[in-house]
Parts: structure tokens; C-alpha cells; sequence
């Protein structure tokens, strides 16, 4: 490989990486999902801080699990365990949802 290409490949290669990498989502539209599809269940909105008596935890204690990465959080909503349905949700409303908890840490 020359000299002169080699800054073009890295041109090309950088922005491939940082997309593959960036599957980040979008907290906002992740924010959307979850008043959508989980709020019959969990507390999702920011101002909910604390664990609930009973029943699913809210969005921000699962935020606060250390525990909790973003694969793991992944892998859960990709296949879930009972009680929590399945919801069918596609991989980028999972990259939304888990970038919106995410957000809330």
C-alpha cells in the first residue's frame, strides 16, 4: 500500500467502526418505546427514582444496576423471562430503549 492511500482506507475504515460501534440508539425515540410498550408494567419516566413496592423495577433502578450492560440489557429484551413478555421489539427500538436507560444512570 502506498502512502497516499493509506490515509483514504482510513477515511473509509474509521467511519464503518464508529458505525458499528455507534449502534448507540436514540435515548429520545428509546424514551418513546418504553411509554409505548413497557409503561403498562414499569415506571419509565426520569423522575421515577426508586424501586417500586411491587411488582417490575422502574427504568432508572435498572439504570443504577452496575450489573447491567448494555449486551445484557440487550440480550433481555431480545429474549425475556417470565413475567415479562415478548415483545417483539426490532433491533433498533432495543438499541433506543437500552440507550434510553442508559441515559438515566
Amino acid at each position: 500500500m502506498t502512502r497516499s492511500a493509506a490515509p483514504l482506507l482510513v477515511a473509509l475504515v474509521i467511519p464503518l467502526l464508529t458505525s458499528a460501534a455507534g449502534a448507540a440508539g436514540d435515548p429520545g425515540a428509546g424514551a418513546e418505546v418504553a411509554r409505548t410498550w413497557c409503561a403498562s408494567c414499569h415506571l419509565v419516566d426520569e423522575a421515577a427514582t426508586g424501586p417500586t413496592t411491587q411488582g417490575p423495577p422502574t427504568f432508572r433502578s435498572v439504570a443504577r444496576r452496575q450489573t447491567k450492560t448494555p449486551d445484557e440489557l440487550r440480550g433481555f429484551l431480545t429474549a425475556p423471562h417470565a413475567p415479562m413478555p415478548s415483545l417483539g421489539l426490532s433491533r433498533v427500538q432495543i438499541d433506543n430503549l437500552i440507550a434510553y436507560i442508559e441515559s438515566l444512570r
